[in-house]
């Protein structure tokens, strides 16, 4: 299709010949006229089609590939730890992404906050580098990563992207295994002072902890809770 642009396959039990044919609609390819992409697919939902870890690692490379924007494969196995799914990923352009509920544990999300350090503003990214192809870390605006399973452990790579990463607006940490012990340290990471970046104090960030073993408020800072 020349206009395909969303595509909801949610809820179906898509299989090993299902997987295959998905791929093939992502990679799509050129209109032979136009030179653009066909199908022109910026947004696509696989939530709850049964994928494991083989099967999302398969469809990120083909996603990786393509011009996706929105993508949410939530309620699948991509499971932890998944290297080659991060790897795939990190070369996606996707602007949001949603993986809940994927079984990815600490690991893999570790795995994810490194892919996205140096995020910069796109507008910084155009300036200096406009003859380079955008990277995940410059394009991710929103990342939903609740009922994953992460602990404590991973707040310390969070901070580090967040203090690096002035894309970022979004990030649903919900449902997950954050405690009080390290509210502390998260709240002092994120902190804007006089000595941040002015891309820092001009970036919004809303953080989601809602449904973790932290209280959900305990960053009273507007838009950190």
């Amino acid at each position: 299709s020349n206009f395909l642009s969303f595509l909801d396959l949610s809820n179906n039990r898509i299989g090993a010949e299902g997987i295959e044919a998905l791929v093939t609609i992502v990679k799509g390819g050129r209109n032979k006229f136009s030179g653009k992409r066909t199908p022109p697919l910026r947004h696509l939902d696989v939530t709850k089609c049964e994928l494991g870890p083989r099967d999302c690692c398969y469809l990120m490379e083909a996603v990786a590939t393509s011009d996706i924007q929105e993508l949410d494969m939530s309620y699948n196995e991509i499971g932890s730890p998944n290297e080659a799914f991060v790897d795939a990923f990190r070369r996606s352009r996707v602007v949001t992404a949603h993986f809940n509920y994927c079984n990815m544990h600490t690991s893999t999300s570790v795995m994810i906050f490194k892919a996205l350090h140096d995020g910069r503003l796109l507008a910084e990214v155009e300036r200096r580098n406009a003859t380079e192809p955008l990277e995940l870390k410059d394009t991710l605006r929103s990342l939903c990563i609740a009922g994953n399973t992460i602990s404590d452990s991973a707040v310390e790579h969070f901070v580090a992207m967040v203090n690096t990463n002035t894309c970022l607006e979004h990030v649903d940490l919900g449902f997950n295994n954050l405690t009080n012990h390290a509210m502390e340290y998260f709240k002092l990471g994120i902190k804007v002072t006089s000595t941040s970046s002015d891309a820092q104090k001009v970036t919004e960030l809303n953080i989601n902890l809602v449904g973790n073993k932290c209280d959900p408020y305990a960053m009273d800072t507007p838009g950190l809770s």
